[in-house]
Protein backbone atom coordinates (compact mmCIF):
# COMPACT_ATOMS: atom_id res chain seq x y z
CA UNK A 1 0.00 0.00 0.00
CA UNK A 2 1.02 3.62 -0.41
CA UNK A 3 1.05 5.71 2.74
CA UNK A 4 -2.18 7.42 1.68
CA UNK A 5 -3.93 4.12 0.97
CA UNK A 6 -2.74 2.78 4.33
CA UNK A 7 -4.11 5.77 6.28
CA UNK A 8 -7.42 5.94 4.42
CA UNK A 9 -7.93 2.18 4.91
CA UNK A 10 -7.85 2.70 8.66
CA UNK A 11 -10.56 5.37 8.43
CA UNK A 12 -12.65 3.16 6.15
CA UNK A 13 -12.63 0.31 8.67
CA UNK A 14 -10.34 -1.84 6.53
CA UNK A 15 -7.19 -3.68 7.51
CA UNK A 16 -4.08 -2.12 5.90
CA UNK A 17 -0.80 -3.91 5.28
CA UNK A 18 0.54 -2.37 8.51
CA UNK A 19 -0.47 0.20 11.09
CA UNK A 20 0.05 3.69 9.68
CA UNK A 21 2.73 5.74 11.43
CA UNK A 22 2.77 9.43 12.25
CA UNK A 23 5.74 11.46 13.47
CA UNK A 24 5.21 14.80 15.19
CA UNK A 25 7.88 16.73 17.07
CA UNK A 26 8.76 20.18 18.31
CA UNK A 27 11.03 22.14 15.95
CA UNK A 28 13.97 21.74 18.34
CA UNK A 29 13.47 17.98 18.62
CA UNK A 30 13.11 17.68 14.86
CA UNK A 31 16.43 19.46 14.34
CA UNK A 32 18.12 17.34 17.03
CA UNK A 33 16.92 14.07 15.48
CA UNK A 34 17.79 15.11 11.92
CA UNK A 35 21.35 15.78 13.07
CA UNK A 36 21.58 12.66 15.27
CA UNK A 37 20.56 10.36 12.43
CA UNK A 38 22.81 12.11 9.90
CA UNK A 39 19.91 13.11 7.64
CA UNK A 40 19.60 16.06 5.30
CA UNK A 41 16.32 17.65 6.38
CA UNK A 42 12.93 17.20 8.06
CA UNK A 43 11.46 15.33 5.08
CA UNK A 44 14.33 12.84 5.12
CA UNK A 45 13.70 12.35 8.84
CA UNK A 46 10.04 11.48 8.21
CA UNK A 47 11.05 9.04 5.48
CA UNK A 48 13.57 7.40 7.81
CA UNK A 49 10.95 6.94 10.54
CA UNK A 50 8.27 5.56 8.20
CA UNK A 51 5.86 8.47 8.63
CA UNK A 52 2.73 8.08 6.47
CA UNK A 53 1.19 11.54 7.08
CA UNK A 54 2.35 15.01 6.12
CA UNK A 55 0.95 18.25 7.57
CA UNK A 56 0.77 21.32 5.34
CA UNK A 57 0.26 24.89 6.44
CA UNK A 58 -0.39 28.36 5.06
CA UNK A 59 2.44 30.88 5.30
CA UNK A 60 2.29 33.78 7.78
CA UNK A 61 2.15 37.16 6.07
CA UNK A 62 5.25 39.36 6.40
CA UNK A 63 4.09 41.39 9.43
CA UNK A 64 4.63 38.47 11.79
CA UNK A 65 7.89 37.96 13.71
CA UNK A 66 7.30 34.42 14.95
CA UNK A 67 4.68 31.69 15.28
CA UNK A 68 3.53 29.59 18.22
CA UNK A 69 0.39 27.41 18.34
CA UNK A 70 -0.79 29.06 15.12
CA UNK A 71 -0.58 32.49 16.77
CA UNK A 72 1.50 35.17 15.07
CA UNK A 73 3.88 37.34 17.07
CA UNK A 74 3.53 40.89 15.78
CA UNK A 75 5.24 43.05 18.39
CA UNK A 76 8.07 42.51 20.86
CA UNK A 77 7.01 43.40 24.42
CA UNK A 78 10.45 43.11 26.08
CA UNK A 79 12.12 40.49 28.30
CA UNK A 80 11.28 37.57 26.02
CA UNK A 81 7.67 38.63 25.63
CA UNK A 82 5.64 38.98 22.46
CA UNK A 83 2.25 40.44 21.58
CA UNK A 84 0.34 38.32 19.08
CA UNK A 85 -2.35 38.95 16.48
CA UNK A 86 -5.08 38.16 19.04
CA UNK A 87 -3.82 40.72 21.58
CA UNK A 88 -2.34 38.02 23.83
CA UNK A 89 1.04 38.50 25.51
CA UNK A 90 3.31 35.42 25.52
CA UNK A 91 6.43 34.77 27.61
CA UNK A 92 9.30 32.76 26.14
CA UNK A 93 10.22 29.71 28.25
CA UNK A 94 13.20 27.45 27.53
CA UNK A 95 13.05 24.07 29.26
CA UNK A 96 16.27 22.37 30.48
CA UNK A 97 16.37 19.86 27.60
CA UNK A 98 16.41 22.71 25.08
CA UNK A 99 12.85 23.09 23.75
CA UNK A 100 11.37 26.58 23.60
CA UNK A 101 7.72 27.18 24.51
CA UNK A 102 5.58 30.23 25.22
CA UNK A 103 3.09 30.84 28.05
CA UNK A 104 0.33 33.44 28.00
CA UNK A 105 1.00 36.04 30.72
CA UNK A 106 -1.67 38.65 29.91
CA UNK A 107 -5.27 38.02 28.86
CA UNK A 108 -6.77 40.91 26.88
CA UNK A 109 -10.38 40.08 27.87
CA UNK A 110 -9.64 39.68 31.58
CA UNK A 111 -11.80 42.68 32.51
CA UNK A 112 -14.79 42.27 30.17
CA UNK A 113 -18.18 41.95 31.85
CA UNK A 114 -20.63 42.27 28.95
CA UNK A 115 -21.17 40.40 25.69
CA UNK A 116 -21.08 43.75 23.89
CA UNK A 117 -17.44 44.16 24.93
CA UNK A 118 -16.63 40.80 23.35
CA UNK A 119 -18.43 41.82 20.17
CA UNK A 120 -16.43 45.07 20.04
CA UNK A 121 -13.05 43.37 20.53
CA UNK A 122 -10.84 43.39 17.38
CA UNK A 123 -10.55 39.65 16.76
CA UNK A 124 -8.10 38.75 13.97
CA UNK A 125 -9.12 37.45 10.55
CA UNK A 126 -7.23 34.48 9.09
CA UNK A 127 -7.30 35.84 5.55
CA UNK A 128 -5.50 38.96 6.71
CA UNK A 129 -2.85 37.09 8.70
CA UNK A 130 -2.03 34.10 6.49
CA UNK A 131 -1.22 33.40 2.85
CA UNK A 132 -3.03 30.22 1.74
CA UNK A 133 -2.06 30.43 -1.94
CA UNK A 134 0.72 27.82 -1.86
CA UNK A 135 -1.20 25.17 0.04
CA UNK A 136 -2.25 23.03 -2.92
CA UNK A 137 1.26 22.95 -4.34
CA UNK A 138 2.67 21.94 -0.94
CA UNK A 139 0.07 19.18 -0.62
CA UNK A 140 0.72 17.84 -4.12
CA UNK A 141 4.45 17.60 -3.40
CA UNK A 142 3.53 14.86 -0.93
CA UNK A 143 1.97 12.60 -3.54
CA UNK A 144 1.33 9.14 -2.13
CA UNK A 145 1.13 10.41 1.46
CA UNK A 146 -1.95 11.22 3.50
CA UNK A 147 -2.02 15.02 3.73
CA UNK A 148 -3.44 16.93 6.70
CA UNK A 149 -4.33 20.52 7.37
CA UNK A 150 -4.18 21.92 10.87
CA UNK A 151 -6.03 24.53 12.93
CA UNK A 152 -5.72 25.30 16.66
CA UNK A 153 -7.65 24.98 19.92
CA UNK A 154 -10.96 26.77 20.49
CA UNK A 155 -11.33 26.04 24.21
CA UNK A 156 -7.67 26.84 24.90
CA UNK A 157 -7.74 30.11 22.98
CA UNK A 158 -10.93 31.18 24.76
CA UNK A 159 -9.42 30.74 28.23
CA UNK A 160 -6.22 32.39 27.09
CA UNK A 161 -8.24 35.46 26.09
CA UNK A 162 -10.29 35.55 29.29
CA UNK A 163 -7.76 34.12 31.72
CA UNK A 164 -8.32 30.60 33.06
CA UNK A 165 -9.70 31.58 36.49
CA UNK A 166 -12.03 34.19 35.00
CA UNK A 167 -13.30 31.69 32.43
CA UNK A 168 -14.21 29.19 35.15
CA UNK A 169 -15.98 31.88 37.18
CA UNK A 170 -17.81 33.19 34.11
CA UNK A 171 -18.98 29.69 33.18
CA UNK A 172 -20.87 29.73 36.48
CA UNK A 173 -21.88 33.39 36.72
CA UNK A 174 -21.86 34.80 33.16
CA UNK A 175 -22.17 31.83 30.79
CA UNK A 176 -23.33 34.07 27.96
CA UNK A 177 -19.94 35.81 28.07
CA UNK A 178 -18.06 32.51 27.71
CA UNK A 179 -20.33 31.40 24.88
CA UNK A 180 -19.63 34.70 23.10
CA UNK A 181 -15.84 34.30 23.34
CA UNK A 182 -15.97 30.64 22.28
CA UNK A 183 -18.15 31.62 19.32
CA UNK A 184 -15.66 34.24 18.14
CA UNK A 185 -12.69 31.88 18.51
CA UNK A 186 -14.49 29.00 16.80
CA UNK A 187 -15.50 31.22 13.89
CA UNK A 188 -11.84 32.15 13.37
CA UNK A 189 -10.68 28.53 13.23
CA UNK A 190 -13.64 27.46 11.10
CA UNK A 191 -12.71 30.14 8.59
CA UNK A 192 -9.03 29.16 8.82
CA UNK A 193 -9.94 25.54 8.02
CA UNK A 194 -12.29 26.59 5.22
CA UNK A 195 -9.54 28.65 3.60
CA UNK A 196 -7.18 25.67 3.88
CA UNK A 197 -9.70 23.36 2.22
CA UNK A 198 -10.48 25.85 -0.55
CA UNK A 199 -6.83 26.59 -1.26
CA UNK A 200 -5.88 22.89 -1.28
CA UNK A 201 -8.70 22.16 -3.75
CA UNK A 202 -9.35 18.58 -2.68
CA UNK A 203 -5.78 17.67 -1.72
CA UNK A 204 -6.40 17.40 2.05
CA UNK A 205 -7.33 13.99 3.42
CA UNK A 206 -7.32 14.95 7.11
CA UNK A 207 -7.77 18.02 9.30
CA UNK A 208 -6.42 18.48 12.81
CA UNK A 209 -8.72 20.21 15.30
CA UNK A 210 -7.82 20.88 18.95
CA UNK A 211 -9.41 21.27 22.39
CA UNK A 212 -7.47 20.25 25.50
CA UNK A 213 -10.10 19.18 28.03
CA UNK A 214 -8.24 16.71 30.26
CA UNK A 215 -5.79 16.55 33.16
CA UNK A 216 -4.00 13.63 34.82
CA UNK A 217 -7.05 13.06 37.02
CA UNK A 218 -9.95 13.71 34.66
CA UNK A 219 -11.66 16.55 32.84
CA UNK A 220 -10.82 20.23 33.32
CA UNK A 221 -14.55 20.96 33.47
CA UNK A 222 -17.48 18.66 34.13
CA UNK A 223 -18.91 16.46 31.36
CA UNK A 224 -22.11 18.54 31.48
CA UNK A 225 -20.13 21.76 31.00
CA UNK A 226 -18.20 20.18 28.13
CA UNK A 227 -21.48 19.24 26.48
CA UNK A 228 -22.88 22.73 26.82
CA UNK A 229 -19.86 24.84 25.91
CA UNK A 230 -17.37 22.78 23.89
CA UNK A 231 -18.83 19.68 22.23
CA UNK A 232 -21.15 21.60 19.85
CA UNK A 233 -18.15 23.57 18.55
CA UNK A 234 -16.19 20.36 18.02
CA UNK A 235 -19.18 19.15 16.04
CA UNK A 236 -19.16 22.24 13.84
CA UNK A 237 -15.52 21.74 12.96
CA UNK A 238 -15.99 18.03 12.27
CA UNK A 239 -18.97 18.81 10.02
CA UNK A 240 -16.87 21.29 8.04
CA UNK A 241 -14.22 18.61 7.50
CA UNK A 242 -16.83 16.18 6.23
CA UNK A 243 -18.25 18.75 3.81
CA UNK A 244 -14.82 18.77 2.19
CA UNK A 245 -14.57 14.96 2.30
CA UNK A 246 -11.81 15.01 4.91
CA UNK A 247 -11.48 13.19 8.21
CA UNK A 248 -11.44 15.13 11.50
CA UNK A 249 -8.68 14.27 13.99
CA UNK A 250 -9.24 15.77 17.45
CA UNK A 251 -6.27 16.40 19.73
CA UNK A 252 -7.58 16.32 23.30
CA UNK A 253 -5.10 15.60 26.10
CA UNK A 254 -5.56 13.89 29.43
CA UNK A 255 -8.30 11.86 31.10
CA UNK A 256 -11.22 12.57 28.79
CA UNK A 257 -12.97 9.18 28.83
CA UNK A 258 -16.26 10.60 30.28
CA UNK A 259 -16.86 12.56 27.04
CA UNK A 260 -15.41 10.21 24.39
CA UNK A 261 -18.93 9.01 23.53
CA UNK A 262 -19.89 12.67 23.02
CA UNK A 263 -16.79 13.26 20.90
CA UNK A 264 -17.83 10.39 18.64
CA UNK A 265 -21.35 11.81 18.52
CA UNK A 266 -19.91 15.17 17.45
CA UNK A 267 -18.54 13.50 14.31
CA UNK A 268 -14.86 13.17 15.18
CA UNK A 269 -13.15 10.41 13.17
CA UNK A 270 -9.91 9.99 15.13
CA UNK A 271 -8.78 10.83 18.64
CA UNK A 272 -5.27 11.86 19.70
CA UNK A 273 -3.08 11.55 21.80
CA UNK A 274 -4.54 8.66 23.89
CA UNK A 275 -2.33 9.23 26.92
CA UNK A 276 -2.53 6.04 28.98
CA UNK A 277 -1.18 7.58 32.21
CA UNK A 278 -4.25 9.75 33.08
CA UNK A 279 -7.15 8.23 34.96
CA UNK A 280 -9.64 6.23 32.90
CA UNK A 281 -7.52 5.98 29.74
CA UNK A 282 -6.67 2.27 29.76
CA UNK A 283 -5.92 1.21 26.20
CA UNK A 284 -7.77 -2.09 26.31
CA UNK A 285 -10.89 -0.53 27.78
CA UNK A 286 -10.89 2.27 25.21
CA UNK A 287 -10.45 -0.18 22.33
CA UNK A 288 -13.26 -2.40 23.61
CA UNK A 289 -15.71 0.47 24.13
CA UNK A 290 -14.96 2.75 21.18
CA UNK A 291 -12.69 0.93 18.74
CA UNK A 292 -15.47 0.10 16.29
CA UNK A 293 -16.36 3.79 15.88
CA UNK A 294 -13.14 5.72 16.42
CA UNK A 295 -9.59 5.64 15.07
CA UNK A 296 -6.96 5.95 17.79
CA UNK A 297 -3.85 8.04 17.08
CA UNK A 298 -0.87 8.08 19.46
CA UNK A 299 -0.52 6.42 22.88
CA UNK A 300 3.17 5.39 22.90
CA UNK A 301 3.79 6.72 26.41
CA UNK A 302 6.05 9.77 26.70
CA UNK A 303 5.64 10.30 30.44
CA UNK A 304 6.48 6.80 31.64
CA UNK A 305 8.34 5.26 28.68
CA UNK A 306 9.81 7.47 25.95
CA UNK A 307 11.50 9.95 28.29
CA UNK A 308 12.79 7.72 31.15
CA UNK A 309 12.84 4.33 29.43
CA UNK A 310 15.40 2.31 27.50
CA UNK A 311 15.02 1.31 23.83
CA UNK A 312 13.84 -2.15 24.91
CA UNK A 313 11.13 -0.66 27.13
CA UNK A 314 10.09 1.68 24.32
CA UNK A 315 9.85 -1.20 21.86
CA UNK A 316 7.70 -3.17 24.31
CA UNK A 317 5.28 -0.26 24.83
CA UNK A 318 5.05 0.30 21.08
CA UNK A 319 4.21 -3.37 20.56
CA UNK A 320 1.56 -3.18 23.28
CA UNK A 321 -0.08 -0.18 21.57
CA UNK A 322 -0.16 -2.04 18.25
CA UNK A 323 -1.45 -5.27 19.76
CA UNK A 324 -4.15 -3.52 21.80
CA UNK A 325 -5.25 -0.42 19.88
CA UNK A 326 -4.34 -1.87 16.47
CA UNK A 327 -6.17 -5.19 16.89
CA UNK A 328 -8.30 -5.49 13.76
CA UNK A 329 -7.18 -2.07 12.51
CA UNK A 330 -8.26 1.39 13.60
CA UNK A 331 -4.92 2.61 14.92
CA UNK A 332 -2.20 5.06 13.83
CA UNK A 333 1.10 4.62 15.68
CA UNK A 334 2.38 7.86 17.22
CA UNK A 335 3.71 9.18 20.50
CA UNK A 336 1.32 10.32 23.22
CA UNK A 337 2.25 13.93 22.42
CA UNK A 338 4.76 15.74 20.25
CA UNK A 339 8.25 14.34 20.64
CA UNK A 340 10.45 16.78 22.53
CA UNK A 341 14.19 17.14 23.07
CA UNK A 342 14.16 15.18 26.34
CA UNK A 343 13.51 11.95 24.38
CA UNK A 344 16.75 10.32 23.21
CA UNK A 345 17.34 9.55 19.52
CA UNK A 346 17.81 5.88 20.49
CA UNK A 347 14.33 5.77 22.02
CA UNK A 348 12.79 7.52 19.01
CA UNK A 349 14.43 5.04 16.66
CA UNK A 350 13.28 2.10 18.82
CA UNK A 351 9.68 3.31 18.68
CA UNK A 352 9.45 3.89 14.95
CA UNK A 353 11.50 0.91 13.83
CA UNK A 354 9.37 -1.33 16.07
CA UNK A 355 6.23 0.19 14.53
CA UNK A 356 7.46 -0.56 11.03
CA UNK A 357 8.38 -4.16 11.90
CA UNK A 358 5.78 -5.21 14.45
CA UNK A 359 2.90 -3.19 12.97
CA UNK A 360 2.48 -5.47 9.96
CA UNK A 361 -0.76 -7.42 9.85
CA UNK A 362 -0.84 -11.14 8.88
Amino acid sequence: MTSRERVLAVFEGKLPDRCPIDFQATPDAEAMLTDAFGLSDAEALREYLGCDIRVVSPVPKPANQGVFARHLFVEEAGQGRWLDNWGLTWQRVEVPAGDVFYDVVDAPLKDVAEVAEVEDYPFPKPGQDWDFSGLQGEALRHSGRAVAGQTAAVFDDAWRLLGLEKMFIDIALRPELVHAVLRKVCDYWLEFARLEFEAAAGALDLMWIFDDLGTQNGLVISPETCREFVLPLIGERAALCHRYVARAILHCCGGIEPVIEDIIGAGVDALNPIQSAPRGMDRGRLKARYGDRLVFHGSVDEQRVLVPGTPDVVAADTRECIDTLGAGGGYIVAASHKIETDISPENVRAMFFTAMEHGRYP
